[in-house]
């Protein structure tokens, strides 16, 4: 049995991938994911979303689909007792950032888009207020996938993943990080970043700043890339 799994993959995605390469049905698999618990991921956890990590695998034929979903959970467990994250609600809290670093960042910028979001969560932070504003976040919520959210979406608080309308993280991670990412959010990089934007979707170049105003300029550079590449950025 083989099957590969992508970084940033949603638990519905990933899901169907591995059903794919074992021949499980996927709802053999989301029964299994509903009951995380048993796994020995962290109690908040609501199902398996965020600790399947990516990755290719191979099984003997007949492997139970229990022992082929534990490897997978195992793996992410393994990382993040690596980077020192041992307690469990600080391994759900670091996963579920990695999840969004995943989704936000270019590789090469993990570390500093997990120190922007970090520094947002600081009690002290009145630039953002305990904001992370996440796009990622909102369309995970709400089921989409999308590079534009309206405002009415971004105020909706009844959203558990809107992170323009409520403080502090989502109520869980929003796909599977991969081990760059874990490592990052384990192990942010020290900065004064409070915003972060990718410019370009082929390259993804991503630009910091620290003040809305600067963010604002890079923003103007995406718009202008998107109007450059039409039906890129939907």
């Amino acid at each position: 049995m083989y099957f590969a799994l992508s970084a940033g993959l949603r638990i519905g995605e990933s899901l169907e991938a591995i059903s794919a390469g074992t021949g499980v049905p996927v709802a053999q698999l989301k029964e299994l994911s509903d009951s995380p618990t048993q796994f020995g991921v962290p109690a908040e956890a609501r199902n398996l979303e965020g600790f399947l990590a990516p990755g290719e695998y191979r099984f003997p034929l007949g492997t139970p689909a229990k022992d082929v979903l534990q490897k997978l959970v195992t793996t992410t467990l393994d990382e993040l007792t690596s980077q020192g994250v041992t307690d469990p609600a600080k391994q759900y809290d670091v996963v579920t950032v990695a999840s969004i670093v995943q989704a936000e960042g270019g590789q090469a910028e993990y570390g500093d888009v997990a120190g922007a979001i970090y520094n947002r969560l600081k009690p002290d932070n009145i630039e953002t207020n305990g904001l992370i504003q996440s796009d990622a976040t909102v369309t995970y919520g709400l089921g989409i996938k999308s590079f534009h959210i309206d405002e009415a979406q971004k105020a909706d608080k009844s959203n558990p993943y809107n992170t323009y309308a409520n403080q502090g993280l989502p109520v869980g991670p929003i796909g599977s990080p991969g081990k760059t990412a874990i490592d990052a959010a384990a192990k942010p990089k020290t900065n004064d970043y409070l915003y972060w934007v990718t410019i370009n979707l082929d390259t993804k170049e991503t630009l910091f700043s620290k003040t809305l105003a600067e963010h604002n300029v890079y923003v103007a550079r995406y718009n202008a890339w998107c109007e450059a590449n039409p039906g890129r950025c939907v």
